[in-house]
């Protein structure tokens, strides 16, 4: 029985209870086209699963849509964050990146932030993922790094929060 079974070994496994229950043929037509029973058999089974799987993501967009988390760009015709959107994925980020060692280079940039009170949440969270990331901690509002990637993450997420007038970004090649 090794390979495609042969007609013989087909009846055999259909007059036998040793096959799974569910997942012999039910009669001798099906038996004598078995592998062509298997292959639609499987092909609706994942023709369904992906139709659930397509609805269950249609249902998470329109609820992150009514809860104004994304927006339909019309223009692009692409989903967009937005800014409360931009805080619930720097609140996921934070919590589930680790720590990363920071690169020593002779590059240094800087992240300066005066945010005001009003924003207080996304101020904390911006903190604690600066940390997080491997950004050093020189004044409660100030921090310095020497990765770009992570330089470049932190002015994604204030030009997508619009808080790019309370944060200022600075590049420096030597600090004395």
């Amino acid at each position: 029985m090794i390979g495609q079974p042969n007609i013989t070994e087909k009846v055999i496994l259909f007059l036998s209870d040793v096959t799974d229950a569910m997942d012999y043929p039910k009669s001798f037509s099906q038996l004598l086209s078995w592998d062509k029973h298997q292959y639609y058999k499987n092909r609706d089974r994942l023709k369904a699963k992906e139709k659930r799987e397509r609805a269950r993501i249609l249902k998470a967009i329109k609820r992150l849509e009514k809860a104004e988390v994304i927006t339909f760009n019309k223009k692009q015709e692409k989903y967009k964050l937005t800014p409360s959107g931009w805080l619930k994925f720097l609140h996921y980020y934070n919590k589930n990146r680790s720590k990363k060692p920071s690169r020593e280079g002779i590059e240094k940039y800087f992240i300066i932030f005066d945010i005001p009170e009003q924003h207080r949440y996304f101020r904390d969270l911006f903190r604690q993922c600066l940390v997080n990331l491997g950004c050093r901690f020189e004044q409660k509002s100030v921090f310095q790094t020497a990765d770009l990637e992570v330089f470049k993450f932190a002015q994604q997420i204030v030009a997508n929060c619009d808080l790019d007038d309370h944060v200022k970004f600075i590049e420096a090649k030597r600090v004395y």
